[in-house]
């Protein structure tokens, strides 16, 4: 993930830089999370111009934030929830 994009940047000062890659949870389907963003911007007639999965307006929940181009931002929906629970149950993720 953000590991392999840090050892390409820096591939010339290798002995300058400590790189520690964690294990990711994974990573879910594109064209199922499409669906979903495809999803959202029809329900709210906008554009979503910035997506946080892990937003702490509210602390550290696991809050999603979705902002439109239309200026409102969205916090939790019934769709959302689907897609946490299905995301946190691993039935959407990538090998």
């Amino acid at each position: 993930c953000q590991a392999a994009a840090v050892r390409e940047i820096t591939k010339n000062n290798e002995e300058k830089i400590l790189i520690v890659d964690f294990i990711c949870h994974g990573v879910p389907s594109p064209n199922l999370f499409k669906e979903y963003i495809d999803y959202m911007q029809k329900k709210n007639r906008s554009k979503i111009v910035k997506y946080n999965n892990r937003s702490i307006i509210e602390g550290w929940k696991h809050l999603e934030e979705l902002t439109f181009e239309n200026g409102k931002v969205d916090y939790t929906s019934s769709f959302s929830e689907a897609w946490r629970n299905i995301f946190y149950s691993h039935n959407c993720l990538r090998p």
